[in-house]
């Protein structure tokens, strides 16, 4: 799995996706990314989240419900939303 922590590393919401995530995806990997910009404090306690999750057995798509959902009953930020989860094992 390979998570990116980088504005638009998903692509830009809008836009057909076509990026390193895509390409990564394709190839068989797991790639979580944003596909806006994002502030790096909300990255990274997005990430933290996830990754507790992940921790506790959760699947990577599990995971990244937990965090969307973590993000706008604990932070009252949507913005976890545009993170986007691609290829398998998601």
């Amino acid at each position: 799995m390979i998570w990116f922590n980088c504005c638009k590393a998903g692509g830009a919401v809008g836009q057909e996706l076509f990026s390193i995530s895509v390409d990564l995806a394709e190839r068989g990997c797991a790639v979580i990314a944003p596909r806006t910009e994002i502030s790096e404090g909300f990255a990274t306690a997005f990430a933290q989240d996830f990754y507790r999750y992940l921790g506790r057995n959760a699947s990577p798509r599990k995971a990244l419900l937990a965090a969307r959902l973590e993000s706008i009953t604990k932070r009252n930020n949507p913005l976890g939303i545009v993170f986007t989860g691609l290829g398998n094992p998601m």
